[in-house]
């Protein structure tokens, strides 16, 4: 057996193959993924001569492939632990069926330790007061639950828009730019540079209250094409023309629960001036973390637990 996977081996790295081949429910890796080297190689060649070391020497497999998702509904979970043979490592894994679906590596489900499509968060457990509650949504003060309330937020610097709940406008979204960051590497851009009477949005709803705030930089016409941000369908903060430093903006949101937001670039069918773009990085939510002492289901200062839930 041990003679037939070498072969196996041999054949793909002879075939140019990449990736990984699968043997009786393992994986089986190329080249060693813990602790290998072109010299375990020439050890594993020595060895069938009977005159090298044990190949498998210094060889440690505890590096998986990462659990993936085969298909909407069944999650490839990968055992930590492998073992060598030949020089190469092996993994087991099993394949389940996910109930409510497969999304980045795991089933859908609050508690699992990843944010998926419809969650606000998930802190890898089913407990409320730790600032996300065991339905996965985002803990605020005002939700009669006392607890830690933690900043959540976007910085982009996944390199997408995965960090919140985001929703694309279309046809004129908010993409991924790297030329012009406020901090790291990544912010949004809007899209829709040069395309008269057009609107580049994006939107954000989540359960909150406290502070939202975010760092904006752009270039237009001065008079017509604008950068807007709107809380709950109100227009609170417009920009035109040139503002190409780095500048953060807050908008207060005293009311507890569901909020809406929308960052939108609207053009006139006039002239296309400087970037005719605004970029969006580092928004977040609640400005500071801070443990509650109370929370009554308001923010109301006088009635014994204040507007930013302390005990009066």
């Amino acid at each position: 057996m041990i003679g037939a996977r070498a072969g196996i081996f041999m054949l793909g790295l002879l075939l140019g193959c990449s990736g990984m081949l699968e043997l009786d429910g393992k994986v089986f890796g190329e080249e060693p993924m813990d602790g290998g080297s072109d010299s375990d190689a020439d050890s594993d060649t020595d060895s069938d001569t009977g005159t090298g070391d044990d190949p498998c020497e210094g060889i440690t497999c505890d590096s998986p492939p990462p659990d993936e998702c085969l298909d909407s509904s069944i999650v490839r979970d990968y055992l930590d632990a492998g073992y060598c043979e030949d020089g190469n490592c092996y993994y087991t894994f099993s394949d389940i069926t996910c109930e409510d679906g497969c999304e980045y590596g795991a089933c859908h489900a609050c508690g699992n330790g990843v944010r998926q499509t419809g969650e606000e968060c998930d802190d890898g457990n089913e407990q409320s007061g730790d600032g996300c509650s065991a339905s996965c949504v985002l803990e605020y003060c005002g939700d009669e639950v006392v607890g830690s309330l933690a900043p959540v937020g976007d910085d982009f610097e996944t390199g997408d828009t995965i960090g919140l709940e985001w929703q694309q406008g279309a046809p004129y979204g908010f993409a991924i730019d790297s030329s012009l960051a406020s901090s790291g590497t990544y912010a949004i851009i809007s899209t829709n540079a040069g395309v008269p009477d057009s609107v580049s949005w994006i939107t954000l709803e989540l359960h909150m209250s406290g502070q939202i705030c975010f760092w904006y930089a752009g270039e237009s016409e001065s008079c017509c094409d604008a950068f807007q941000f709107t809380a709950d369908s109100v227009m609170v903060f417009e920009q035109l023309g040139v503002h190409t430093g780095w500048t953060q903006y807050c908008h207060q949101v005293d009311a507890p629960g569901l909020h809406s937001f929308m960052w939108n670039y609207t053009k006139d069918g006039s002239e296309n001036t400087g970037w005719d773009a605004y970029l969006i990085d580092d928004v977040v939510i609640i400005a500071e973390a801070y443990d509650e002492e109370c929370d009554d289901g308001n923010t109301t200062d006088g009635d014994g637990c204040s507007a930013d839930c302390q005990s009066e």
